[in-house]
């Protein structure tokens, strides 16, 4: 019975770590990624359009020029995540302004937003569900 009761605690130590585990590691939905100086906010729609004619923001879309053609946010600075000169072209945008970027659902934009704090930007924010999300949620898009 003793032995019984060893094997239950271990296996409920075991299920708890993973679930532990679990819960932290996955913070793709995380409202904020800390790292650096800076904070990468994961921001709404509705949140994103009150940047959309601030003057003191930078709009950067990620994207491919295929997926641009169907159409940006206005006023969005466009820039290829997969050009390889991709960082060099981030390392031109002024590090005061607030940064907000987008691709087609948020994955591609979650990584040019680490860059960017990497590169000294403390204030970044990521489009959730990138360009669909903007589009779900009923704003617009212009033609580039």
């Amino acid at each position: 019975m003793e032995k019984f009761n060893v094997k239950m605690k271990s296996a409920l130590t075991l299920v708890v770590t993973i679930t532990a585990l679990l819960f932290t590691s996955c913070n793709g939905n995380a409202q904020q990624a800390q790292g650096g100086e800076g904070t990468i906010q994961n921001v709404s729609a509705e949140q994103f359009k009150q940047a959309e004619n601030n003057s003191e923001v930078i709009l950067l879309d990620v994207r491919t020029p295929n997926e641009t053609k169907q159409g940006v946010i206005e006023g969005a600075v466009t820039m290829d995540i997969y050009n390889a000169d991709f960082d060099q072209k981030l390392s031109t945008l002024d590090t005061t302004k607030q940064v907000y970027v987008y691709c087609r659902s948020g994955a591609r934009s979650s990584k040019a937003a680490e860059k960017l704090e990497a590169m000294g930007f403390n204030k970044v924010y990521n489009l959730k569900g990138g360009i669909l999300g903007w589009q779900n949620a009923g704003e617009n898009t212009v033609k580039p």
